[in-house]
């Protein structure tokens, strides 16, 4: 009896032991297992809104030799839309004057889905072996070359300064070009104002079209559907002059600069 009371303490007493042990090696720094550190969660890349752009279309009319207006030269009339942007005259390096309108339209219609991808995209003019060329720098598509748009050649200088009756340099018609562009863009693809070419008469006709579309329009902000309701309810001599009459000669230089 006293035997079996004897082993029964010892027991307790070896289990007591044991919790003892345990513990203490748990709180000591040798009993703990070394934490992994966590590592720092990438902070998600900044997602940029791509701008809400109305959709256009470009396209390019020939203009034949033939036509008394061509002059024994070849022609193309690049538009967007119905909004014409420019005229080129003969076919520079390529094999024919359609065949060089098509590039620009086709430059056109890249430059527009580079706006989606990059809202902070902007078009300038380059000095280049070719001549004055309109360009699109691409600011926050790192590693994009700039897309050339047109390049202006000598024969489209001479073809605008017969038009124009007076003498005009490739710089001044790159300049005229890139300030059409541009306002027709920020109007027909952006929806904003244009504030270039606002001393031609196109483009007072542009600038008034803008404020018409932003009064029928809600919330005070230009929307694709006011903007051509409106244009097709113009007078057909301003309608003209958008889509024809204002790219055949260009204005005084110093009624067309960029501020």
């Amino acid at each position: 009896m006293f035997k079996r009371l004897f082993i029964g303490a010892l027991v307790l007493v070896a289990i007591g032991l044991g919790f003892l042990v345990s513990f203490w090696w748990s709180g000591s720094p040798a009993g703990k297992t070394a934490e992994q550190p966590i590592p720092p969660r990438a902070a998600p890349e900044s997602v940029k809104e791509s701008p809400t752009l109305f959709p256009v279309s470009f396209d390019m009319v020939a203009i034949p030799k033939e036509d008394p207006f061509a002059g024994g030269h070849a022609h193309a009339l690049v538009k967007l839309d119905d909004q014409a942007l420019f005229i080129i005259r003969d076919e520079g390096g390529y094999p024919s004057t359609i065949e060089r309108a098509q590039a620009v339209t086709d430059n056109l219609r890249q430059a527009i889905a580079n706006l989606q991808r990059d809202p902070g995209a902007e078009f300038r003019v380059e000095n280049r072996p070719e001549g004055p060329t309109i360009v699109q720098v691409m600011p926050n598509l790192m590693g994009e070359e700039k897309l050339p748009m047109v390049s202006i050649i000598e024969q489209d200088v001479t073809g605008y300064n017969r038009r124009s009756h007076r003498s005009v340099t490739a710089t001044e018609l790159a300049t005229w070009w890139l300030n059409r562009l541009k306002d027709r863009v920020n109007l027909f693809v952006k929806g904003e104002a244009p504030r270039l070419t606002v001393a031609d008469e196109d483009g007072r006709i542009l600038a008034d079209l803008y404020e018409q579309a932003k009064k029928v329009s809600p919330g005070g902000k230009v929307m694709s559907e006011a903007l051509y309701s409106t244009l097709r309810s113009l007078p057909p001599e301003q309608r003209r002059r958008l889509s024809y009459e204002g790219v055949r000669t260009i204005p005084h230089h110093r009624e067309n600069h960029e501020p």
